[in-house]
């Protein structure tokens, strides 16, 4: 008969005894003892977790000693509350070393073990039917159909129903989730969606597969990014999986028309997005595709457009704008579809769209701008003898293809057309003033310096050359652009040329000292306020200043990598206008206190060098005449003024009658 526990306590004789005497005659081997004890223990007070430690113990032994099936049974039968991390091993042990399959279950890892994976799959699939809810036993089965998986991977042709087979039966098993089995079969049938030597048709329904697995299974790492390392040493960047999965599943649920398994997606995705460390851009490209497809335009349109003003040359994504508003503005996707035409002119990529143009001229009956670009298509089919459709041919049968005139091209059109698209992207953006600057070379690729109007100091950004689509371009050329900052960056949409009444027009000047000059690294640094400094290179200077020269500046300013705004210099030239820069550099008249080698001013924040002091021989209340310059004081984190030289000295002045000269 089974042991049973008793959830209450029951009246019995009283038990003068605890678990510690139970442990006690287990030490002495007395196990049967010890296990009647125990059971008195446990009926007695149910409650009391040591009680059940104490059972377990000796349920333990006494397996070891014969493995009788109530034993085993009276052992699961232990509560979860009352087992601590050593004990719950030595239960799972216990039961697996008494499991009567143990013989065919070493058979079956050996046959593992000799990669033999067939055979120890087909094992492990007749031992699970005798034992259908041995986790362990299913954990094994699933590794050997995981490797049976990556097997058929490596093969050409792969069998792909043998493979379709496995993941049928790997998802009717309970095993461990998430876990490193459980993601092992998520990166096969990733690679196994990827692979393009399989028709499509006959691959998996990966969507489908997504569901079964469960995108919840996917820990925080999978949205990072990871590093693959080759054989020769070099280190390579990896996309993060989570990434990987949601655009392959998301594709395929496109590609079956799956609208269920489609919306349950971006519902997911739209969640775990934040969570992704890497550029996600392609991802909300297909995102954009998939709410398109769901009936969403609207939300596929507030997708779309920060990706276009990102890549605003790319006539595909043009294409796809043209579609979203195909229905309810058809005027205005024409204009996208036109902007499309711009950016590619490669028949191969754009006869989808020259398709659409054209059937948009036939139904205002606009027959030579149809028979262009009809007749574009068929050109280019014909030269690379490829098929002409039968929608094609057939259009070309109609009596109106055969009376028009096809021109060379119908670019004028799209160029009137597409201003129209472009407005869609930069509507809501303000003209900003700019200059134009010089170019540069960075990664083998031309650069060219903007400098943008602020408030302040006109801001320096960077973007490729060939984003500026102007006939002159010419250094400190006034333009007018629309942009906006995105991930600290500016990215510029437009450019035009803006009237002004000369070059470099944003640009102040402004008065700068030559507070020092390092002669050995052949710079100078220039002091233009208490807020703003900056070297400049003496070789590239027009003219030598000297220091503590005044001179006149354009300046421009820039953030760093870490965030911080440095200041350059865009223009010099000599203070010949004699711009007012008492605020660098003053004359004084005034007595002064001299303490342990320095001077002081005796009514303002003047400072004399030991130097200073000792040159001209100043002692306290020397009335002093002079030029002092605006310095930065590192230990009294303050701005004061530096004695630079002496023009006038009375020694020991009684009077401020040097004042009254």
């Amino acid at each position: 008969m089974m042991f049973a526990f008793i959830e209450q306590p029951i009246e019995s004789k009283i038990i003068d005894f605890s678990s510690k005497e139970v442990f006690a005659e287990r030490k002495q081997g007395n196990i049967q003892k010890a296990y009647k004890m125990a059971q008195q223990l446990v009926q007695h007070n149910p409650k009391d977790s040591w009680n059940h430690k104490a059972l377990a113990w000796c349920l333990i032994d006494l397996i070891k000693q014969n493995p009788q099936e109530q034993y085993i049974e009276q052992l699961k039968q232990i509560p979860i509350s009352a087992r601590d991390d050593i004990l719950e091993k030595s239960i799972n042990f216990a039961i697996k070393k008494s499991n009567p399959l143990n013989a065919e279950i070493n058979y079956a890892k050996m046959l593992s073990k000799k990669k033999q994976h067939r055979e120890a799959a087909n094992l492990y699939f007749k031992l699970l039917k005798n034992q259908p809810k041995n986790i362990e036993l299913q954990t094994s089965f699933a590794w050997e159909l995981y490797y049976l998986t990556s097997e058929n991977l490596k093969k050409k042709p792969i069998n792909i129903d043998n493979i379709k087979r496995y993941f049928l039966e790997y998802f009717k098993l309970q095993t461990e989730k998430p876990s490193l089995l459980h993601h092992c079969f998520l990166r096969a049938s990733l690679k196994l969606i990827s692979n393009e030597e399989i028709d499509k048709k006959h691959n998996i329904d990966f969507a489908k597969f997504c569901q079964q697995w469960n995108l919840e299974n996917l820990n925080q790492d999978d949205y990072d990014l990871s590093t693959y390392q080759t054989q020769s040493g070099e280190t390579y960047e990896l996309q993060p999986l989570a990434l990987s999965v949601f655009r392959a599943a998301l594709k395929n649920a496109m590609e079956l028309n799956n609208l269920q398994a489609l919306a349950e997606l971006v519902a997911f995705i739209k969640t775990k997005i934040p969570f992704i460390k890497s550029d996600h851009i392609w991802l909300q490209w297909d995102l954009a595709k998939s709410y398109h497809l769901l009936g969403n335009n609207k939300v596929a349109l507030d997708i779309l457009l920060p990706i276009l003003k990102s890549k605003p040359n790319e006539y595909w994504l043009w294409d796809f704008l043209g579609d979203l508003y195909f229905h309810d503005d058809n005027e205005l996707a024409i204009s996208c579809y036109c902007k499309a035409l711009l950016h590619q002119k490669d028949i191969n990529f754009v006869a989808k769209i020259k398709m659409k143009l054209a059937y948009y001229f036939i139904h205002h009956e606009k027959f030579d701008r149809a028979k262009t670009e009809l007749q574009a298509i068929i050109d280019y089919k014909q030269k690379h003898s490829q098929k002409i459709s039968e929608e094609i041919q057939e259009l070309s049968r109609e009596i109106w293809f055969e009376k028009s005139i096809a021109a060379h091209n119908n670019v004028a059109f799209y160029s009137e057309k597409a201003p129209t698209a472009e407005s869609l992207l930069y509507q809501d953006l303000p003209w900003i003033a700019a200059v134009l600057g010089d170019t540069f070379e960075h990664n083998d690729k031309i650069s060219r310096k903007l400098f943008i109007k602020t408030e302040s100091i006109p801001l320096e950004i960077s973007v490729p050359d060939s984003r500026i689509n102007l006939k002159t371009k010419n250094a400190g050329l006034p333009i007018k652009i629309k942009g906006e900052w995105n991930n600290n960056k500016f990215q510029i949409y437009l450019v035009k040329i803006r009237q002004a009444p000369y070059t470099n027009d944003i640009f102040s000047l402004f008065p700068a000292v030559v507070d020092h000059i390092n002669t050995e690294k052949r710079c100078i640094h220039l002091l233009i306020n208490e807020q703003i400094d900056t070297t400049i290179d003496q070789t590239t200077l027009p003219f030598i200043p000297n220091l503590y020269d005044i001179v006149n500046v354009h300046i421009s300013q820039h953030t760093t990598k870490d965030g911080k705004f440095r200041y350059k210099v865009y223009h010099i030239e000599p203070n010949e206008d004699l711009i007012d820069a008492r605020h660098l550099i003053r004359s004084f008249k005034e007595k002064v206190r001299i303490s342990n080698g320095m001077g002081f001013g005796y009514e303002s924040d003047l400072f004399f060098t030991p130097e200073i002091v000792q040159n001209f021989k100043l002692t306290t209340n020397d009335l002093v005449c002079g030029r002092a310059l605006k310095s930065y004081n590192k230990k009294k984190n303050s701005w004061g003024w530096r004695v630079i030289d002496i023009s006038l000295i009375e020694k020991n002045a009684s009077s401020n009658s040097f004042y009254d000269e």
